[in-house]
């Protein structure tokens, strides 16, 4: 099985791209990739789709997934060091599509009704998956 980890961020499910993506692009703008956005999440609603990479958020370059993870748990502990727990924030995603067309996109943290996890590949589960709450 290619895919070993999945990260959830606002309704976007996020991965390294698997070996049918590799096959359809010339070059990889990064190995932080959308297969999947959930309909009516923050993810969806503005603007992120699948078959996109990541490859900034708030002007932080993302090149791997655990790049992403790393951003992630940085924005988590500076929006709740400044704002509070509940209170929502916008945050800037640059994102590059297979035609290599680079878009910027602000999206609306919603960490209560979308909070970020992760989905991980454990052989000692019975479902053979971990995962991974509130990142």
């Amino acid at each position: 099985m290619e895919t070993r980890r999945i990260v959830h961020w606002c309704g976007a499910l996020v991965q390294q791209p698997y070996r049918a993506v590799l096959e359809q692009v010339r070059s990889l703008p990064s190995m932080v990739y959308i297969s999947c956005t959930l309909y009516g999440s923050p993810a969806n609603s503005y603007g992120l789709r699948p078959g996109m990479w990541i490859v900034e958020v708030d002007s932080q370059p993302v090149v791997t997934v655990d790049d992403f993870i790393s951003t992630l748990q940085t924005l988590r502990l500076h929006r709740s060091e400044k704002e509070g727990t509940s209170a929502s924030r916008y945050v800037r995603v640059t994102v590059v599509n297979k035609s290599l067309a680079t878009r910027v996109l602000s999206l609306r943290v919603d960490n209560h009704y979308w909070p970020p996890w992760k989905l991980e590949q454990d052989a000692s589960s019975p479902s053979g998956w971990k995962t991974v709450l509130h990142l």
